[in-house]
Parts: structure tokens; sequence; C-alpha cells
């Protein structure tokens, strides 16, 4: 009797290590993997995983943080409706909302059942894999081609796309690896060189936005004092990391006046050698208020191509600007209500440290870019559910759990 219960322990944790991998690759995108089979084999992972958590901890599934996902959906569902956008965009809508819902299930599901560790442990391996892959990709497309912009396309996407899976995986490495006292030294040194390579593949990849960010990811890491104590003390604070998400917003919109303070331009076009419209992004801005006055509370939904129509230049490059047009204000006002609570749930929990400098790179990222997506989500829901009592009062237990 006792052989078969370990025996059905064993299957059940093959199950959820499965589970785990298809969910990773439903977020992480493979273009090396022709779009069609990408969608085909991502709708089939998302099918196993929301069925895996259904029958498994419904209530998990069900959490708090249920209530993003389901007004980015509306959004998606209310435009369409309108007549103002096609059944692609309304399919890659329900894609997007079942992600974060399955992201959010998962990492509530670990924490209720004491496996974060176990989960933080496979996606670490995951993104180191991937992070060595990348690195190849780069330096094979820096043989073969000279121009290392947005268009220009790695095994898992372009460049910004890229250097993303480097800031995951140092958050996970910092949390991996923090119980290791006696290898404290050792632990420093991996992560050190995580962002050293995280700074090459930005310079080699001309990614200057995540080669500031990760200047500053090197600085809150290893340099100490009173000022960084300050100042990682400033960020722990909730209000603190919800303004880290909305004021990059208020620099977009305000990017001509930024420009001219004249220490901003000599960095801008003398250091990274772009022009003073920012490769086209001050003009996206500009119209950006405009576009977003149009569908104030719940936006166009997600993937909607109204910055492209309304300025000829892909999508609003700013991350907090792309929220407010995705998903309107009732959308960005859910997001950042969730991650006030992440901080507050993770204050005074230092083995959390690297997920917040993790939370703040990506939010420097998104000055000049929209990286609040899945990975940053993942980042979102680590500290979201840090708190485990808290999780279990709040979630209870499921009557139906197996």
């Amino acid at each position: 009797m006792k052989g078969v219960i370990d025996l059905q322990k064993n299957v059940r944790v093959k199950l959820y290590d499965i589970v785990i991998f298809l969910l990773y690759f439903s977020v992480v995108k493979v273009y090396a993997v022709p779009q069609v089979i990408q969608q085909i084999l991502k709708i089939i992972s998302m099918g196993i995983v929301a069925s895996y958590f259904l029958s498994h901890s419904t209530k998990s599934f069900f959490n708090k943080t249920i209530i993003l996902p389901c007004l980015m959906l509306i959004s998606s569902v209310v435009y369409f409706i309108g007549g103002s956008s096609n059944i692609k965009i309304l399919l890659d809508g329900i894609l997007n909302a079942s992600c974060y819902c399955l992201i959010s299930a998962c990492v509530c599901y670990t924490m209720k059942k004491n496996m974060q560790d176990h989960l933080v442990e496979m996606y670490y391996y995951l993104t180191l894999i991937c992070c060595g892959i990348s690195i190849i990709s780069v330096f094979v497309k820096a043989k073969s081609a000279n121009n290392y912009g947005a268009e220009v396309i790695y095994v898992f996407g372009n460049k910004y796309a890229t250097c993303y899976l480097f800031i995951f995986l140092i958050g996970l490495a910092y949390y991996k690896f923090y119980d290791f006292k006696k290898k404290k030294l050792k632990k420093s040194i991996l992560i050190l060189c995580f962002i050293i390579l995280a700074l090459l593949i930005s310079y080699l990849t001309r990614c200057y936005t995540t080669l500031v960010a990760f200047g500053v990811m090197l600085i809150l890491f290893f340099f100490s004092g009173r000022t960084i104590k300050k100042i990682r003390k400033f960020i722990n604070n909730p209000i603190v990391a919800v303004l880290l998400v909305a004021v990059p917003g208020m620099v977009a919109m305000n990017i001509t006046a930024v420009m001219q303070n004249p220490f901003v331009y000599k960095i801008v076009t003398e250091w990274f050698g772009k022009t003073a419209g920012l490769t086209g992004r001050a003009y996206i801005y500009s119209n950006l208020y405009n576009i977003y006055a149009r569908h104030p509370f719940i936006g166009y939904g997600y993937n909607s191509d109204i910055v492209n129509i309304v300025t000829e230049v892909g999508n609003a490059q700013n991350g907090i600007m792309q929220s407010l047009i995705d998903y309107g204000a009732i959308g960005t006002i859910a997001l950042l209500a969730i991650v006030y609570l992440a901080f507050k749930n993770s204050n005074k929990k230092d083995r959390y440290w690297g997920f917040k400098i993790s939370f703040l790179t990506f939010c420097v990222c998104s000055i000049v870019e929209i990286p609040f997506k899945y990975l940053f989500f993942f980042v979102v829901s680590f500290l979201f559910f840090s708190n485990r009592d808290e999780a279990l009062i709040n979630i209870g237990e499921n009557l139906n759990e197996q």
C-alpha cells in the first residue's frame, strides 16, 4: 500500500513538472518555431495547464489576481463587439488573459503546497538554458548582420525580449541561492556574472535601454553604503512600487521637455548615438494621449494595432501607456493595485529582494519599451504570493483537492 502511495506521489510530481514546463513555454516565445505551430502548441499547452490547476485546486485558480485578466478580457471583448477589431485580435486577447490567469494560478498553487522553491528552481534552469541559447543566437547574428535593431529576431524574439530573459534569470538566481549562507561569495559572483553577461548582450544588440537598466541593477546588488540602503528601503515601499510603474508614462508624455535638458540630450545623442526624437518615439508619444482619450476606461484590447494605425510606427513604446491603451484606466488601476499588494505582502522578506530588483529593472525599461508582459507578471506574482499564511487564509483549502 505504501509503495502505491509513493508511486502516486512520484507520478504527481512528474505531472506537475510537465505542467510548469508547458506553462513556461506558453509565455516564452520560441521564434525558431513557425508562428502557426507555435500558436497551436500554446493553445494545447495552456489547455493542459488549466485542466491541471482546475482539477487540483480550483481556489488557487480563482485567486485575488483574477480581476486583472478578467478586465483584460473585457477590453478585448467590448472592442470586438463594437466592430473595431477582428476575430484574430479577440483570440489574442483571450490567450493573453488566460496566460495571466495561469501564471498567478501556478505561483499561488505552489505557495499553497509549499513548493515555491521547486517552481523557482525549475524556472531558473529553464531560463538559464534559454539565456545560453540567446547568447549563441546573438553571436551568430553578430557575424551575419550589421543591423541590431528591434527588427532583428533572435531565438527568443528581438533584442528586448532576449534581454528580458536575463532580468528574470537574475531575480530567480537571487531567490534560489539566497539560503546558501556559507557560499555567499559564490552566490555574489554568480549573480555578478549574469549581470555582466546581460550587459554584454545589451551592448552587442545595441539595446541601450536594458544596458542602462542592468547598470542600475548592478549598483543596487553590489554597492553598499547609506545612500544605497536608503534607496533599498525606498524601493520596498508599496506606494513607490506603484509610482515606479506609473512615472515612466509621465516621462514619455513629457519627453520633449526632458530632452531639452543638456545632460539628457548629451547622453541620448552622443553616448548612445540616438536622435533627439528617440528613433521616432517622440512622435509616437505626442499622439498617445489622443489615442487613449477615445477609449479611456476599458481601452482597445490586447494586441490592438491602433497605435500603428495612427502613427504608422509600431506600438506605444512605453509600458504604462501601452497598458492604458490596451486595457484602459480600469485595467491599469487593477495592475497597479496588484503591484501595491505584491510589495505589501513581500515586505521585510529579504529573499525576494532579487525579484524586486527585477521589477525595478523592468520599470526602467518601460520608459521607452513595453516590458509589462508575462515575465514581469511572474515577478509580481512571486511577490504577491510571498506571504504563505495570508495566501492560505485568503484562498482557503479546496474541498475537491486530490
